[in-house]
């Protein structure tokens, strides 16, 4: 099957394998510290889950949101974090 790419999205994502990749952002996966907006991206949750988990910490019954860095007013978040977030938070059912 043939992909005209002037029909795509410009975030266009195929599945190959297990592994997942996006053209457009081919260059995150290979980045140590990211922005907000490409934590949000890497992790596939939205920038505002992360500022709200930053602004209210701790919550009753809310997935706690990974560790980051503060650094003056940026806010950056290391992708051994978000790795290790994204592990902790991992759910492998069984067939019992």
């Amino acid at each position: 099957m043939r992909i005209n790419s002037h029909l795509m999205p410009p975030v266009a994502w195929q599945l190959r394998g297990w592994e997942l990749r996006c053209f457009r952002d081919r260059k995150i996966m290979s980045k140590e510290i990211f922005t907000e907006k490409e934590a949000a991206a890497y992790i596939g949750m939205s920038r505002s889950y992360l500022s709200q988990d930053r602004i209210n910490g701790y919550r009753v019954n809310r997935t706690p949101g990974p560790s980051f860095l503060k650094l003056g007013r940026s806010i950056r978040y290391r992708k051994l974090d978000l790795d290790e977030w994204l592990n902790k938070h991992l759910k492998i059912r069984s067939i019992i």
